[in-house]
């Protein structure tokens, strides 16, 4: 009788198409960044989007995600609160080129029992891990990369996708040109 060895082989999940320079849609300021990908794993193409957040001082994955849905008109997101931290529930995306997103726990739970899982990543260690604790306890470091990515029944955490960059509204860009420009007139020579 043959045994039949099997081994299992476990590929880590990688954000390394994540380069910071690509970003197109950054919320905040300061010298730090971080980038926050959400995935939406609803089959359509793109699904994955990645936006910028910048800081000084200190700063958790909650305010960078809180940050950047203030600033994105396109983007909205119900955050809840408990005892232990916050946690995403809903997430909708709205991108003029056609097509929307939206998930919610409290929607998709039920039969299908979807959820958000947490992912963290690094510049330099682009591999995504399941993150050890919620977005209201990770401290942010320059570099950091967080991911949200609707998740199976299971609970069996599936990882973001490579993203694209998240376009800042036309309006937006406008407001940011013009303020950008009151700014420099207003610079002595």
């Amino acid at each position: 009788m043959k045994k039949l060895l099997l081994l299992t082989i476990t590929l880590p999940f990688s954000a390394q198409a994540i380069n910071f320079e690509d970003i197109r849609f950054w919320a905040g300021s300061g010298t730090n960044r971080a980038a926050v990908v959400i995935d939406f794993n609803d089959g359509q193409t793109p699904r994955s989007y990645v936006w910028g957040y910048r800081w000084n001082g200190s700063a958790r994955g909650e305010d960078a995600l809180r940050t950047i849905v203030q600033a994105d008109p396109l983007l909205d997101a119900v955050i809840d609160q408990f005892s232990f931290g916050a946690s995403l529930n809903t997430a909708s995306y709205l991108p003029q080129s056609g097509g929307g997103y939206r998930h919610s726990r409290a929607q998709d739970f039920g039969p299908a029992g979807l959820y958000w899982s947490y992912w963290t990543a690094t510049q330099v260690n682009p591999n995504w891990a399941f993150s050890n604790s919620g977005m209201s306890d990770r401290v942010l470091n320059d570099g950091d990369i967080d991911g949200w990515a609707m998740s199976d029944p299971n609970f069996s955490g599936v990882p973001p996708t490579s993203p694209v960059p998240a376009v800042p509204e036309p309006a937006v860009v406008i407001a940011l040109g013009s303020g950008l420009a009151a700014v420099l007139r207003r610079r002595p020579c």
